[in-house]
């Protein structure tokens, strides 16, 4: 892969507080954790609203799973670049946001376990604030990328790195159905196996 992501060749190509190295680096780390991401994204975004089914959701409350989430995506950004100065700069709020969108995926889990009445409202409830925590951090992520890759590559690199990124999604969607299909009398465990890997 490294032979496909070392684009930097002039140095007037790399922004001045970095060498050539660090950007050659930060880049190939973007790649990886967009597949990390894929891989959460994969596991879990087509498979929301199965999993509120077997909480018997009603039609309205999957209209809510999926309305609610999408109106704190755009709230959560909207308020970002304040919190963000607040917290001292963009890696500083982008770090913590991730950490805590990983871990709203374990009381999602946990659902069926640790709540035996109003479970879907439960799912709604976690589904927004780990959309909030997940849209907060975008708009500080996107100019931490646009300072770090300069203009005249922005294509290429976003290019190879949106084709990485759809790939593994993909697969990874593949991955969850596998699951749920193998596991079609313990949907429980399948959703448990499915959410803890979006976790890792």
């Amino acid at each position: 892969m490294s032979a496909h992501i070392h684009f930097l060749h002039r140095p007037h190509d790399v922004p001045s507080h970095l060498s050539q190295g660090q950007v050659n680096k930060s880049l190939r780390n973007s790649l990886f954790d967009g597949s990390a991401y894929s891989v959460m994204l994969g596991l879990t975004q087509n498979y929301m609203t199965p999993y509120a089914l077997t909480m018997k959701a009603t039609a309205q409350q999957i209209g809510l799973l999926t309305s609610l989430p999408n109106f704190t995506m755009a709230a959560a950004q909207f308020a970002a670049p304040a919190l963000s100065e607040r917290m001292g700069g963009r890696k500083g709020f982008i770090l913590p946001m991730v950490l805590m969108h990983a871990l709203t995926w374990l009381p999602i889990l946990l659902i069926p376990y640790l709540f035996h009445t109003h479970q879907v409202w439960w799912l709604i409830a976690f589904m927004t604030l780990s959309t909030a925590f997940d849209s907060a951090q975008n708009p500080a992520w996107g100019s931490m990328m646009a300072d770090l890759v300069p203009t005249q590559m922005r294509g290429r690199f976003f290019g190879l790195r949106n084709r990485i990124t759809a790939f593994v999604s993909m697969a990874f969607s593949y991955v969850a159905a596998g699951i749920l299909q193998l596991l079609t009398g313990n949907t429980n465990l399948a959703f448990t196996i499915i959410f803890v890997g979006a976790m890792a």
